[in-house]
């Protein structure tokens, strides 16, 4: 006997009214055709109310009701159960550092995209990371802590990484996409897995973000849980796109996000699938680099290789890939 699914709970983080919502219509309805959305299904409702955020609260055993902007949409449901601690995202906040939230922070924005050129045909992909790092400073002023964002430069650092991957003569146009994802989720975790390990992935004083976004609906769907991918030749990426997504997500202190962009929003990435397809190479470009006190840790090692390549401020990687 085939086992029945359990229910499903979705929760709109950023839509007309956002909330959890428990059918998949009463979804779209508050994200198809709202520029931004982002939304995703969850097994249990402490899990869909915490991907929410603040805006859906918890009121006993009376009836579930949410702060909605808009009288006529559907309500959402709320769980009467104790609610769970939501992590501080430091995309809440324009300068990315809550003034009640954690002292360390760690923003990776990416986006990625990828295109084959007669699908299936000559195909690339590319992805694009923006990565902040911040650290609050913390003043004593009558008594008390008060926390502000220093201008010091070397409390808040940023480096850029640029991912072109050429994909084969022969791949369609959804897993040159579906590329660009993975090779960008694997930067990724190797830079938020390097950031935990030095400041502990357990510290309440830490907070990690992974914001990814795409202009490919169907994989952003399949990643938040909303479309099962079904075509045998996706599924591989798939799994190994939601391998790592749950590596980094069983870190205490990462929160991952998943957001369709229109391709105007997405021109970066667009554009390094492509020179990716006119090179028939595959490279990856890193400028900037890590904090200073990073450096001087990776100075007083005994790891060579990982100094050569953490200290440098620009690495550019060229490798050449056969037809596949």
């Amino acid at each position: 006997m085939a086992k029945s699914k359990g229910p499903k709970f979705y929760a709109v983080r950023k839509g007309r009214v956002p909330g959890v919502y428990r059918t998949w219509n009463d979804c779209q309805a508050q994200t198809k055709g709202f520029s931004g959305a982002v939304f995703k299904s969850f097994g249990t409702m402490v899990e869909a109310q915490s991907f929410a955020g603040p805006s859906v609260s918890s009121q006993g055993n009376t009836p579930p009701v949410i702060t909605a902007q808009r009288p006529a949409a559907p309500q959402p449901l709320t769980s009467s159960s104790r609610s769970s601690k939501r992590k501080s995202d430091p995309n809440d906040d324009p300068e990315g550092m809550d003034p009640s939230g954690p002292n360390k922070t760690l923003v990776v924005k990416m986006k990625f995209d990828g295109g084959s050129r007669g699908n299936p045909g000559l195909s690339g992909a590319g992805a694009h990371l923006i990565i902040t790092e911040r650290e609050r400073r913390s003043k004593r002023r009558r008594g008390e802590t008060d926390y502000a964002a220093s201008p010091d430069p070397a409390e808040s650092n940023q480096r850029e990484i640029k991912i072109r991957h050429f994909c084969g003569l022969k791949c369609t146009n959804n897993v040159a996409e579906y590329n660009g994802l993975l090779q960008g989720l694997k930067e990724a975790s190797l830079v938020i897995k390097e950031f935990c390990a030095r400041l502990g992935e357990e510290d309440d004083d830490v907070s990690v973000t992974l914001d990814v976004k795409g202009d490919s609906n169907l994989i952003i769907n399949q990643l938040n849980g909303l479309y099962a991918c079904k075509n045998e030749g996706l599924k591989p990426l798939y799994r190994e796109c939601k391998d790592i997504v749950q590596s980094l997500e069983n870190i205490a202190v990462v929160r991952v996000y998943f957001e369709h962009v229109y391709r105007n929003d997405n021109k970066v990435a667009d554009a390094l699938a492509n020179e990716a397809m006119d090179s028939q190479k595959s490279w990856t470009e890193k400028t900037g680099g890590p904090p200073d006190d990073v450096q001087e840790t990776l100075l007083s090692s005994k790891q060579p290789k990982v100094l050569h390549h953490a200290c440098v401020r620009t690495i550019r990687i060229v490798y050449d890939v056969e037809d596949v």
